[in-house]
């Protein structure tokens, strides 16, 4: 009885009231507590999503000036090799007009030759005469012939 008697005058209605303000306090402190640590957790995430943003900002900058060093280069590489295809161009043409020239006179000098052959029987230093000149321009024949190969190659190189 006497325990009911101290549970009785612990549960009067002051008693009731300081124990439901502990527990609205406490109540309180939690909400407080996980308040804190929401904002704290948003404090973080928000921070590390600026820092993140402007690390990728200096980054994207970055690679955008390399990219455009490189365009530059490009550019130039491009114009340089235009440059050398129109000089390979312009010499093969000029090989090409070099080695026509020949062949006309290779030709001119066959007919000769057949001319001489005709009308001259027995002069043996024109037939000779027209032979180191044929076997002369037969030389450079050859050797533009093999220039040009040289040049058809660069070009296709290119």
């Amino acid at each position: 009885m006497i325990i009911m008697k101290e549970q009785e005058e612990l549960n009067t209605p002051q008693d009731k009231n300081k124990k439901a303000k502990e527990r609205r306090e406490q109540r309180k402190k939690a909400v407080y507590t996980w308040v804190f640590i929401v904002l704290g957790w948003v404090g973080l995430v928000y921070g590390g999503y600026y820092l993140a943003s402007g690390h990728f900002e200096e980054t994207k900058e970055h690679f955008s000036g390399q990219v455009e060093e490189l365009k530059l280069e490009n550019q130039r590489a491009e114009e340089e090799i235009k440059e050398l295809m129109e000089m390979v161009h312009s010499e093969l043409e000029v090989s090409g007009e070099e080695l026509a020239d020949i062949q006309g006179e290779l030709d001119m000098i066959q007919e000769e030759l057949k001319l001489a052959e005709e009308t001259l029987t027995g002069a043996d230093e024109t037939r000779e005469s027209l032979q180191g000149q044929i076997s002369t321009l037969d030389n450079q024949l050859a050797e533009l012939q093999e220039q040009l190969e040289e040049l058809e190659e660069a070009a296709r190189a290119f």
